[in-house]
């Protein structure tokens, strides 16, 4: 279950009794079913669908800005964990999809889009 402080509009999450994943849409969806709410994992496959690719050399996940050549809008390491300009661990590690929507929402001031 995922607390629902952590929630809001926008969001992925799966569905506890069928396992389908779904965006809420509304703020009376987190109230009224947030009982049969599961995260949805980070996986390479998700990081992926939002325009995350490892970069084989510094060993990381990037998602590179939409203007090329200005550099990443953001970093994780193989573990998910968040990093700085010096590909350094920031304290911040991301288990869910939510937990990333959130962070990148904080950080950047924009959603983060599924480009795949």
């Amino acid at each position: 279950m995922i607390p629902l402080y952590e929630l809001r509009i926008g969001n992925w999450i799966m569905n506890n009794n069928s396992g389908a994943y779904y965006q809420i849409k509304k703020g009376i969806d987190i109230d009224h079913h947030s009982n049969s709410f599961l995260p949805v994992p980070i996986t390479p496959e998700v990081l992926g669908k939002y325009g995350f690719s490892f970069h084989d050399y510094f060993k990381v996940w990037q998602k590179n800005k939409t203007i090329p050549g200005t550099g990443p809008d953001m970093e994780l390491d193989r573990d998910f964990w968040v990093l700085n300009f010096s590909h350094q661990r920031i304290g911040v590690e991301l288990k869910s999809l939510h937990q990333l929507q959130n962070l990148y929402f904080l950080l950047k001031g924009k959603e983060l889009e599924m480009t795949k």
